[in-house]
């Protein structure tokens, strides 16, 4: 389903099937990428071979290089713009990228200017300078490390113990850092 000036405009025959694009330029690069859905002026406009995106906005993860990724959702103008590679991502908020231009399993939710996060049925708060939650007086951690870890330099870690870590799993504080086992 096909809506706007040159939207959709390099399908060819069957080559690209289930795909739904409405504003000027949404899609309009799609060869062969299936299932795809873009709304917005020039949403997705570079993707050629990629399948199974959702964007939505002006210019949603419409860069010149990302033409074949896959499984992402960009919602909000200019979201995911800059998004060249990396599959599997969620993009939220008004000009707001990923971590990198090829990130993959990645959750980014607003822009360097959102400085707070909230869940008000949760009564939790999330802010540069703290974590808030009312109501509530359990924290839970893993008892075991699974995976290797290192503590973010500049940064102090806190879990509740005790700990074990599996055999090759590695534990990294750096110099500066502290790890608190409470």
């Amino acid at each position: 389903t096909v809506g706007g000036t040159d939207a959709g405009s390099s399908f060819s025959g069957t080559s690209a099937t289930n795909n739904t694009l409405f504003g000027h330029d949404a899609g309009k690069s799609i060869t062969t990428g299936d299932n795809n859905i873009a709304i917005g002026d020039s949403a997705l406009n570079a993707l050629t071979t990629g399948s199974h995106n959702t964007v939505i906005g002006q210019y949603a993860g419409g860069h010149s290089s990302n033409t074949g990724t896959t499984h992402n959702t960009f919602i909000g103008y200019n979201a995911g713009s800059s998004h060249q590679s990396g599959d599997n991502n969620i993009i939220i908020g008004h000009a707001t990228y990923g971590s990198s231009s090829s990130v993959h399993n990645e959750i980014t939710m607003g822009n360097s200017y959102n400085n707070k996060f909230r869940v008000p049925g949760c009564e939790f708060t999330a802010t540069k300078q703290a974590i808030t939650l009312r109501k509530g007086c359990f924290f839970e951690n893993d008892t075991n490390l699974e995976t290797s870890y290192t503590i973010t330099n500049g940064c102090n870690a806190m879990a509740a113990g005790p700990l074990s870590i599996n055999s090759g799993v590695v534990l990294t504080v750096g110099d500066g850092e502290t790890l608190t086992i409470v």
